[in-house]
């Protein structure tokens, strides 16, 4: 990232300043389902929870079977 964008922060391993964006690909289309940009220093499966777990709810929903 460039500039001061909201949420950029410094990431130690990459060493420099960006997000860490989580996304959710559909396997067979390879569409893009969620996505969300997180603070580039977030660990990589933070916030994983609440990030699926409406998708799967809705998916549990539609699809019961």
């Amino acid at each position: 990232t460039t500039g001061n964008q909201e949420d950029t922060t410094y990431n130690a391993h990459h060493q420099t300043k960006g997000l860490h964006p989580l996304l959710l690909f559909e396997g067979i289309t390879g569409h893009c389902i969620k996505a969300v940009l997180r603070s580039g220093s977030v660990y990589t499966s933070n916030g994983v929870v609440a990030f699926l777990e409406p998708v799967l709810i809705h998916f549990k929903d539609r699809y019961p079977h």
